[in-house]
């Protein structure tokens, strides 16, 4: 699944490293991806280093067709006794090398739909697919911000679910309209699932309140004027209808933190966190029930 944001310093990667730690609890086995590559940060979240990362894996592959995971990802040391459940693939080592194979990868793109496919889609496809065949339960993308490069590649078409993190600011309003209208065309017969997530909500209730009602009906409207269409349109109301924002107020046990280490126990028990981690597993849970089903008829 795609974590995505419009916007940087919306707290995307901390809410991918959070979910990332929500499901090694339950027992999955998880690979996080930092596709971030202008301004990485889930390593350092996580504390993990590598002498490879995400950069060379794509590299390699656009040069030689070929992909070796040695050395590219570690554990996300952070989380203790659940580190080796979560295996984080870094960016890449920041230094003038980083720069200079950034600089190499060709991230110009078609339409989407388009016939042909550019060599950083097919590179991201084969690493997803060597994943899968690794045995990980959970793939989490961390994109980068903005409708470009891989964050435009993440949304089109590779994920399972998208989660569209965003703050209630008019610039991100703009951008979550632009995101939805990207969603909307790749969409065929149906609505392809996503979790829209409401970041960096005031800790006053009162204000917190206000706050969150008035984004809800911004986010309503996009989606009477963008996504929804006939007849049976959902309530401003319906907690379950997809224009429906989880919300995330400030945490000051959050702020101005340069990793997560010691944080998991209060990551797990935050109620909020734990809301958008039940949401963001309701796709799953629904393809588990047709898949038993299946099996069983």
């Amino acid at each position: 699944m795609t974590f995505y944001s419009f916007k940087g310093g919306v707290g995307r990667t901390t809410l991918v490293a959070a979910y990332a730690l929500h499901l090694a609890s339950k027992g999955i086995k998880v690979a996080v991806i930092d596709l971030d590559l202008e301004a990485p940060g889930i390593g350092t979240l996580l504390d993990v280093r590598t002498n490879r990362g995400v950069i060379d894996l794509l590299a390699d592959h656009i040069a030689t067709g070929a992909m070796d995971l040695d050395d590219s990802y570690g554990y996300a040391d952070a989380f203790g006794d659940l580190a080796d459940k979560i295996a984080v693939f870094p960016a890449g080592r920041l230094d003038t090398a980083f720069v200079s194979k950034l600089a190499r990868l060709d991230f110009a793109s078609d339409e989407i739909g388009a016939p042909t496919e550019i060599p950083v889609s097919n590179a991201l496809k084969n690493l997803l697919r060597r994943l899968r065949r690794e045995g990980y339960g959970a793939i989490l993308l961390d994109a980068r911000a903005g409708i470009h490069d891989l964050a435009g590649l993440s949304l089109h078409g590779f994920a399972h679910v998208d989660v569209l993190v965003f703050r209630g600011t008019t610039q991100n309003i703009d951008g979550l309209r632009l995101t939805l209208d990207v969603l909307n065309r790749r969409r065929r017969d149906d609505l392809k699932p996503w979790v829209l997530v409401h970041t960096l909500l005031p800790a006053s209730q009162e204000d917190y309140e206000r706050r969150r009602s008035e984004i809800q009906q911004r986010v309503y409207d996009l989606f009477i004027d963008r996504i929804y269409e006939g007849d049976d349109v959902p309530q401003l109301n319906d907690r379950d209808a997809a224009h429906e924002t989880m919300p995330l107020r400030r945490k000051p046990w959050l702020e101005d933190v340069d990793t997560l280490r010691g944080l998991a126990d209060t990551l797990l028990a935050d109620e909020e966190l734990r809301a958008i981690a039940q949401r963001i597993d309701e796709p799953w849970d629904e393809d588990l029930s047709k898949s038993e089903s299946e099996d069983a008829s």
